[in-house]
């Protein structure tokens, strides 16, 4: 049981971590869209001035630029989020081998039936397991 303990205790410290950096990341990206909406609205704004003046080639470049800078760090989010689904995933299957692992290797002997019981209770407790972060977040 305390391996079980265990390494929900380090699932939930890489989701805790993980969850601040995707906080801290979700603030740059807004402020980058900002950045770019309201250079977008100031192009928008003045058409005709950038048109009189050929300057729309300058304004679609500076637009682009800074909608590259947008999506590096949409891209730096979307690996955080692929890194807390797959440890949502990953926590609830490996969590019976480990928990049987440590028990037989910690020298105790493990019979059929005991086996299909602890694998049976693991099943069930998965679903639940997985659904937790998105339960706890949608509460919070």
């Amino acid at each position: 049981m305390l391996a079980g303990v265990a390494l929900g205790l380090l699932c939930a410290f890489i989701n805790y971590v993980a969850g601040k950096v995707l906080h801290k990341n979700w603030k740059v990206i807004m402020e980058k869209k900002d950045n770019r909406l309201n250079y977008t609205k100031e192009a928008l704004n003045n058409i005709k001035n950038l048109k009189f003046y050929s300057w729309t080639e300058l304004f679609e470049k500076e637009i682009f630029k800074r909608r590259e800078d947008e999506l590096s760090a949409m891209q730096k989010q979307f690996k955080w989020v692929v890194l807390l689904i797959g440890n949502m995933c990953f926590f609830p299957n490996v969590l019976s081998s480990v928990v049987l692992a440590v028990f037989i290797f910690s020298g105790h002997s493990i019979n059929l039936s005991t086996t299909i019981t602890c694998m049976i209770f693991f099943d069930l407790i998965r679903g639940p397991l997985i659904q937790a972060p998105m339960i706890y977040t949608s509460w919070v």
